[in-house]
Protein backbone atom coordinates (compact mmCIF):
# COMPACT_ATOMS: atom_id res chain seq x y z
CA UNK A 1 0.00 0.00 0.00
CA UNK A 2 2.86 2.42 0.68
CA UNK A 3 3.65 2.61 -3.04
CA UNK A 4 0.57 4.71 -3.73
CA UNK A 5 1.74 7.58 -1.55
CA UNK A 6 4.89 8.69 -3.30
CA UNK A 7 6.48 9.16 -6.69
CA UNK A 8 9.95 8.08 -7.65
CA UNK A 9 13.06 9.62 -9.09
CA UNK A 10 15.41 7.16 -10.81
CA UNK A 11 19.20 7.40 -10.49
CA UNK A 12 20.49 4.03 -11.62
CA UNK A 13 23.79 2.73 -12.97
CA UNK A 14 22.23 -0.28 -14.69
CA UNK A 15 18.57 -0.33 -15.66
CA UNK A 16 16.47 -1.52 -18.58
CA UNK A 17 15.31 1.46 -20.65
CA UNK A 18 12.40 1.43 -23.08
CA UNK A 19 11.64 4.37 -25.35
CA UNK A 20 8.55 4.74 -27.54
CA UNK A 21 9.24 7.00 -30.52
CA UNK A 22 6.01 8.13 -32.17
CA UNK A 23 5.33 10.39 -35.14
CA UNK A 24 2.45 12.91 -34.87
CA UNK A 25 0.91 11.21 -37.92
CA UNK A 26 1.47 8.11 -40.03
CA UNK A 27 4.63 8.21 -42.10
CA UNK A 28 7.60 6.10 -43.13
CA UNK A 29 9.36 3.79 -40.69
CA UNK A 30 13.07 3.61 -41.53
CA UNK A 31 14.07 0.64 -39.35
CA UNK A 32 12.81 -2.88 -38.69
CA UNK A 33 12.58 -5.06 -35.60
CA UNK A 34 15.95 -6.35 -34.50
CA UNK A 35 17.92 -3.43 -35.94
CA UNK A 36 20.60 -1.83 -33.78
CA UNK A 37 20.33 1.95 -33.54
CA UNK A 38 22.60 4.89 -32.90
CA UNK A 39 21.25 7.78 -30.84
CA UNK A 40 21.16 10.30 -33.69
CA UNK A 41 19.96 7.80 -36.32
CA UNK A 42 16.61 8.66 -38.01
CA UNK A 43 14.07 5.90 -37.37
CA UNK A 44 10.86 7.43 -38.78
CA UNK A 45 9.77 10.40 -40.84
CA UNK A 46 6.60 12.02 -42.12
CA UNK A 47 5.56 15.01 -44.24
CA UNK A 48 3.13 17.37 -42.53
CA UNK A 49 1.01 19.17 -45.09
CA UNK A 50 1.57 22.91 -45.25
CA UNK A 51 -1.16 25.34 -44.27
CA UNK A 52 -3.39 27.04 -46.82
CA UNK A 53 -2.51 30.67 -47.44
CA UNK A 54 -5.36 32.81 -48.77
CA UNK A 55 -4.89 35.77 -51.12
CA UNK A 56 -7.89 38.09 -51.69
CA UNK A 57 -7.10 38.65 -55.36
CA UNK A 58 -10.37 40.35 -56.38
CA UNK A 59 -10.05 42.91 -53.59
CA UNK A 60 -6.41 43.65 -54.47
CA UNK A 61 -7.24 44.08 -58.18
CA UNK A 62 -10.48 45.93 -57.53
CA UNK A 63 -12.61 43.54 -59.60
CA UNK A 64 -15.70 41.44 -59.05
CA UNK A 65 -15.04 37.97 -57.53
CA UNK A 66 -16.34 36.20 -60.65
CA UNK A 67 -13.62 37.91 -62.72
CA UNK A 68 -10.79 36.41 -60.67
CA UNK A 69 -10.18 33.32 -62.82
CA UNK A 70 -9.84 35.42 -65.95
CA UNK A 71 -7.37 37.74 -64.22
CA UNK A 72 -5.11 34.91 -63.10
CA UNK A 73 -1.68 34.62 -64.69
CA UNK A 74 -1.27 31.16 -63.12
CA UNK A 75 -3.80 28.35 -62.83
CA UNK A 76 -4.70 25.71 -60.26
CA UNK A 77 -1.88 23.21 -59.78
CA UNK A 78 0.86 25.67 -60.73
CA UNK A 79 3.79 26.28 -58.38
CA UNK A 80 4.43 29.83 -57.30
CA UNK A 81 7.24 31.64 -55.49
CA UNK A 82 6.82 34.53 -53.10
CA UNK A 83 6.79 37.74 -55.14
CA UNK A 84 5.69 36.09 -58.40
CA UNK A 85 2.91 37.75 -60.39
CA UNK A 86 -0.29 35.95 -59.46
CA UNK A 87 -2.96 37.96 -61.32
CA UNK A 88 -3.36 41.25 -63.24
CA UNK A 89 -6.14 43.44 -64.55
CA UNK A 90 -6.42 46.49 -66.76
CA UNK A 91 -9.32 48.86 -67.38
CA UNK A 92 -10.16 51.98 -69.39
CA UNK A 93 -8.30 50.79 -72.47
CA UNK A 94 -5.26 49.85 -70.44
CA UNK A 95 -4.93 53.18 -68.70
CA UNK A 96 -5.63 51.68 -65.27
CA UNK A 97 -3.55 48.67 -64.41
CA UNK A 98 -3.39 46.61 -61.24
CA UNK A 99 -1.38 43.56 -60.24
CA UNK A 100 -1.38 41.02 -57.46
CA UNK A 101 1.84 39.33 -56.39
CA UNK A 102 1.95 36.19 -54.30
CA UNK A 103 2.84 36.67 -50.62
CA UNK A 104 3.61 32.94 -50.33
CA UNK A 105 5.63 30.20 -51.96
CA UNK A 106 3.71 27.01 -52.64
CA UNK A 107 1.17 25.51 -55.04
CA UNK A 108 -2.09 27.08 -56.19
CA UNK A 109 -4.80 24.79 -54.92
CA UNK A 110 -7.98 26.82 -55.27
CA UNK A 111 -9.44 29.75 -57.22
CA UNK A 112 -12.80 30.69 -55.72
CA UNK A 113 -15.13 32.65 -58.08
CA UNK A 114 -17.58 33.36 -55.25
CA UNK A 115 -15.14 35.09 -52.91
CA UNK A 116 -12.43 36.12 -55.36
CA UNK A 117 -9.83 34.43 -53.20
CA UNK A 118 -6.95 32.18 -54.25
CA UNK A 119 -5.71 29.42 -51.97
CA UNK A 120 -1.99 28.62 -52.00
CA UNK A 121 -0.84 25.45 -50.23
CA UNK A 122 2.45 26.17 -48.48
CA UNK A 123 5.25 23.55 -48.70
CA UNK A 124 5.01 20.53 -46.44
CA UNK A 125 7.28 20.18 -43.40
CA UNK A 126 9.30 17.02 -42.90
CA UNK A 127 9.25 15.62 -39.37
CA UNK A 128 12.07 13.23 -38.59
CA UNK A 129 12.42 11.16 -35.43
CA UNK A 130 15.81 9.99 -34.24
CA UNK A 131 16.29 6.84 -32.21
CA UNK A 132 17.41 8.96 -29.22
CA UNK A 133 18.37 5.71 -27.46
CA UNK A 134 21.23 3.60 -28.83
CA UNK A 135 19.81 0.10 -28.53
CA UNK A 136 17.66 -2.49 -30.31
CA UNK A 137 14.37 -1.95 -32.16
CA UNK A 138 11.90 -4.27 -30.44
CA UNK A 139 8.64 -3.13 -32.04
CA UNK A 140 7.43 -1.34 -35.17
CA UNK A 141 3.70 -0.65 -35.46
CA UNK A 142 1.00 1.47 -37.05
CA UNK A 143 3.25 3.29 -39.49
CA UNK A 144 4.06 5.81 -36.78
CA UNK A 145 5.65 4.00 -33.80
CA UNK A 146 9.08 2.56 -33.09
CA UNK A 147 10.05 1.05 -29.73
CA UNK A 148 13.73 0.92 -28.80
CA UNK A 149 15.16 -0.84 -25.75
CA UNK A 150 18.58 -0.98 -24.11
CA UNK A 151 20.33 -1.47 -20.79
CA UNK A 152 22.28 1.43 -19.37
CA UNK A 153 22.51 4.24 -16.84
CA UNK A 154 19.57 6.59 -16.24
CA UNK A 155 19.48 9.79 -14.22
CA UNK A 156 16.23 11.73 -13.83
CA UNK A 157 16.27 15.37 -12.73
CA UNK A 158 13.75 17.67 -11.07
CA UNK A 159 13.42 20.37 -13.72
CA UNK A 160 14.77 21.11 -17.16
CA UNK A 161 14.41 23.31 -20.22
CA UNK A 162 15.17 22.53 -23.85
CA UNK A 163 14.54 19.36 -25.81
CA UNK A 164 16.50 16.28 -26.81
CA UNK A 165 20.24 16.38 -27.37
CA UNK A 166 23.38 14.28 -27.51
CA UNK A 167 26.82 14.94 -26.07
CA UNK A 168 29.86 13.60 -24.24
CA UNK A 169 29.54 13.71 -20.46
CA UNK A 170 32.25 16.08 -19.23
CA UNK A 171 32.86 16.87 -15.55
CA UNK A 172 33.53 20.54 -14.81
CA UNK A 173 32.93 20.19 -11.06
CA UNK A 174 35.23 18.18 -8.85
CA UNK A 175 32.59 17.66 -6.16
CA UNK A 176 28.80 17.90 -5.78
CA UNK A 177 29.03 21.27 -4.00
CA UNK A 178 31.63 22.86 -6.30
CA UNK A 179 30.72 26.13 -8.01
CA UNK A 180 31.78 26.21 -11.66
CA UNK A 181 33.17 29.48 -13.06
CA UNK A 182 32.80 30.74 -16.65
CA UNK A 183 36.56 30.58 -17.30
CA UNK A 184 36.47 26.79 -16.82
CA UNK A 185 34.52 26.50 -20.07
CA UNK A 186 36.55 26.61 -23.28
CA UNK A 187 36.21 25.77 -26.95
CA UNK A 188 37.07 22.13 -26.29
CA UNK A 189 33.67 21.74 -24.62
CA UNK A 190 31.75 22.12 -27.88
CA UNK A 191 29.20 19.31 -28.19
CA UNK A 192 29.61 18.22 -24.55
CA UNK A 193 27.10 17.68 -21.75
CA UNK A 194 28.76 19.72 -19.00
CA UNK A 195 28.34 18.57 -15.41
CA UNK A 196 28.41 21.27 -12.72
CA UNK A 197 28.06 20.77 -8.98
CA UNK A 198 25.97 23.28 -7.08
CA UNK A 199 24.23 26.46 -8.26
CA UNK A 200 25.22 27.91 -11.64
CA UNK A 201 25.26 31.57 -12.63
CA UNK A 202 23.92 33.16 -15.78
CA UNK A 203 27.49 33.83 -16.95
CA UNK A 204 28.18 30.09 -16.94
CA UNK A 205 25.06 29.44 -19.01
CA UNK A 206 25.99 32.07 -21.56
CA UNK A 207 29.60 30.91 -21.82
CA UNK A 208 28.52 27.28 -22.29
CA UNK A 209 26.11 28.31 -25.02
CA UNK A 210 28.73 30.52 -26.68
CA UNK A 211 31.23 27.65 -27.04
CA UNK A 212 28.54 25.34 -28.43
CA UNK A 213 28.01 23.01 -25.48
CA UNK A 214 25.18 20.56 -26.14
CA UNK A 215 23.77 20.69 -22.63
CA UNK A 216 24.43 21.50 -19.00
CA UNK A 217 23.43 19.66 -15.84
CA UNK A 218 23.72 21.05 -12.31
CA UNK A 219 22.25 20.69 -8.86
CA UNK A 220 20.26 23.92 -8.97
CA UNK A 221 20.11 27.52 -10.04
CA UNK A 222 17.95 30.52 -9.16
CA UNK A 223 14.77 30.77 -11.20
CA UNK A 224 15.81 34.34 -12.11
CA UNK A 225 18.73 32.84 -14.07
CA UNK A 226 16.33 30.71 -16.10
CA UNK A 227 14.33 33.83 -16.96
CA UNK A 228 17.53 35.69 -17.89
CA UNK A 229 18.74 32.80 -20.06
CA UNK A 230 15.43 32.47 -21.93
CA UNK A 231 14.66 36.18 -22.00
CA UNK A 232 11.17 35.57 -20.64
CA UNK A 233 9.22 33.94 -17.83
CA UNK A 234 8.55 30.24 -18.11
CA UNK A 235 5.59 28.19 -16.92
CA UNK A 236 6.22 25.17 -14.74
CA UNK A 237 3.60 22.82 -16.16
CA UNK A 238 5.35 21.71 -19.37
CA UNK A 239 8.77 22.58 -20.78
CA UNK A 240 10.91 21.24 -23.61
CA UNK A 241 9.88 23.27 -26.67
CA UNK A 242 11.94 26.36 -25.84
CA UNK A 243 13.87 27.71 -28.81
CA UNK A 244 17.33 27.39 -27.25
CA UNK A 245 20.47 25.67 -28.55
CA UNK A 246 21.47 24.18 -25.20
CA UNK A 247 19.29 22.15 -22.83
CA UNK A 248 19.66 22.62 -19.06
CA UNK A 249 18.82 19.99 -16.42
CA UNK A 250 18.60 20.54 -12.65
CA UNK A 251 18.84 17.50 -10.39
CA UNK A 252 17.78 19.09 -7.09
CA UNK A 253 15.69 22.23 -7.62
CA UNK A 254 15.98 26.02 -7.53
CA UNK A 255 18.31 28.26 -5.59
CA UNK A 256 21.72 27.07 -4.43
CA UNK A 257 21.71 23.32 -3.73
CA UNK A 258 24.63 20.91 -4.22
CA UNK A 259 24.01 18.00 -6.55
CA UNK A 260 23.24 14.83 -4.62
CA UNK A 261 26.15 12.47 -4.04
CA UNK A 262 24.27 9.71 -5.86
CA UNK A 263 23.61 11.80 -8.98
CA UNK A 264 27.13 13.22 -9.06
CA UNK A 265 28.67 9.79 -8.58
CA UNK A 266 26.64 8.33 -11.44
CA UNK A 267 27.66 11.11 -13.82
CA UNK A 268 31.28 10.81 -12.71
CA UNK A 269 31.26 7.09 -13.47
CA UNK A 270 29.95 7.87 -16.98
CA UNK A 271 32.48 10.60 -17.77
CA UNK A 272 33.63 10.44 -21.38
CA UNK A 273 30.62 8.42 -22.52
CA UNK A 274 28.14 9.60 -25.12
CA UNK A 275 24.82 10.51 -23.52
CA UNK A 276 21.29 11.18 -24.73
CA UNK A 277 19.47 13.83 -22.70
CA UNK A 278 16.20 15.70 -22.66
CA UNK A 279 15.24 18.76 -20.64
CA UNK A 280 11.49 18.32 -21.19
CA UNK A 281 9.57 18.42 -17.90
CA UNK A 282 5.89 17.86 -17.20
CA UNK A 283 4.76 18.47 -13.63
CA UNK A 284 1.06 17.66 -13.90
CA UNK A 285 -0.69 14.43 -14.86
CA UNK A 286 1.53 12.22 -16.99
CA UNK A 287 4.68 13.35 -15.15
CA UNK A 288 7.77 13.53 -17.36
CA UNK A 289 11.22 14.03 -15.89
CA UNK A 290 14.26 15.59 -17.54
CA UNK A 291 16.81 12.81 -18.03
CA UNK A 292 20.32 11.75 -18.95
CA UNK A 293 20.89 8.29 -20.47
CA UNK A 294 24.05 6.41 -21.33
CA UNK A 295 23.12 3.12 -22.94
CA UNK A 296 25.36 0.07 -23.30
CA UNK A 297 25.73 -1.21 -26.85
CA UNK A 298 25.53 -4.78 -25.59
CA UNK A 299 23.10 -6.23 -23.07
CA UNK A 300 24.47 -5.54 -19.61
CA UNK A 301 23.00 -8.59 -17.89
CA UNK A 302 20.85 -8.32 -14.78
CA UNK A 303 19.49 -4.80 -14.42
CA UNK A 304 18.13 -2.93 -11.45
CA UNK A 305 14.37 -2.71 -11.01
CA UNK A 306 13.51 0.67 -9.45
CA UNK A 307 11.97 0.17 -6.02
CA UNK A 308 9.59 2.96 -5.07
CA UNK A 309 8.23 1.34 -1.91
CA UNK A 310 8.35 3.34 1.30
CA UNK A 311 10.45 1.81 4.05
CA UNK A 312 12.91 2.98 6.69
CA UNK A 313 16.36 3.60 5.27
CA UNK A 314 15.09 4.84 1.89
CA UNK A 315 16.40 8.18 0.58
CA UNK A 316 13.73 10.76 -0.28
CA UNK A 317 13.50 14.29 -1.57
CA UNK A 318 10.88 16.55 0.02
CA UNK A 319 8.58 18.36 -2.41
CA UNK A 320 6.78 20.82 -0.11
CA UNK A 321 7.51 23.96 1.93
CA UNK A 322 9.39 24.54 4.27
CA UNK A 323 11.76 21.67 3.37
CA UNK A 324 11.38 21.87 -0.42
CA UNK A 325 14.17 20.05 -2.29
CA UNK A 326 15.88 18.89 0.91
CA UNK A 327 16.90 15.25 0.98
CA UNK A 328 16.96 12.81 3.85
CA UNK A 329 16.44 9.26 4.99
CA UNK A 330 13.20 7.72 6.24
CA UNK A 331 13.59 6.70 9.89
CA UNK A 332 10.02 5.73 10.73
CA UNK A 333 6.61 5.19 9.10
CA UNK A 334 3.92 5.65 11.76
CA UNK A 335 0.75 3.71 10.95
CA UNK A 336 -1.79 6.09 12.50
CA UNK A 337 -2.64 9.35 10.69
CA UNK A 338 -1.37 12.48 12.43
CA UNK A 339 -2.41 16.12 12.34
CA UNK A 340 -0.27 18.55 10.35
CA UNK A 341 -0.12 22.36 10.35
CA UNK A 342 -3.10 22.70 8.02
CA UNK A 343 -5.27 20.76 10.47
CA UNK A 344 -5.63 17.77 8.16
CA UNK A 345 -4.93 14.25 9.39
CA UNK A 346 -2.60 12.37 7.08
CA UNK A 347 -0.19 9.47 7.15
CA UNK A 348 3.34 10.76 7.61
CA UNK A 349 6.94 9.66 7.47
CA UNK A 350 9.73 10.71 9.79
CA UNK A 351 12.72 11.88 7.78
CA UNK A 352 16.24 12.58 9.05
CA UNK A 353 17.57 15.49 7.01
CA UNK A 354 21.18 15.93 5.93
CA UNK A 355 21.67 18.53 8.71
CA UNK A 356 20.66 16.01 11.38
CA UNK A 357 17.12 17.24 12.07
CA UNK A 358 14.25 14.76 12.06
CA UNK A 359 11.00 16.14 10.66
CA UNK A 360 7.48 14.86 10.03
CA UNK A 361 6.48 14.90 6.35
CA UNK A 362 3.17 13.85 4.73
CA UNK A 363 3.90 10.78 2.64
CA UNK A 364 2.50 12.49 -0.45
CA UNK A 365 5.01 15.33 -0.08
CA UNK A 366 8.15 13.35 -0.79
CA UNK A 367 9.56 11.29 -3.61
CA UNK A 368 11.76 8.22 -3.45
CA UNK A 369 15.29 8.54 -4.86
CA UNK A 370 15.63 5.08 -6.40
Amino acid sequence: MSKIYTSGLTISQNIHIRKVRRLPMKGNILVKEGDRTKASQPVAEADIQGIMGTVKVSSILGINPDMTAAAMVLKEGDSVEKGDLLAKHSAFFGLLKSACKSPYSGKIEMINPLTGSVGIRLPSTKVRLTAYLPGTVTEVSGGDTVVIEADGALLQGIFGIGGEGFGTITMLAGSPDAVVLPEQITGKHKGCLLVCGASIGIEVLRKAQAVGAAGLIAGAMPDTNIKAYLGRDIGVAITGDENIPMSVILTEGFGSIPMSDKAFGLLKSCEGQEASFNGATQIRAGVMRPEVITAAREKAGATEAPDYDLKPGRSVRITSYPYFCMTGVITELPEEPRSIETGAKVRIMKVRLADGRTVDIPRSNAEIIA
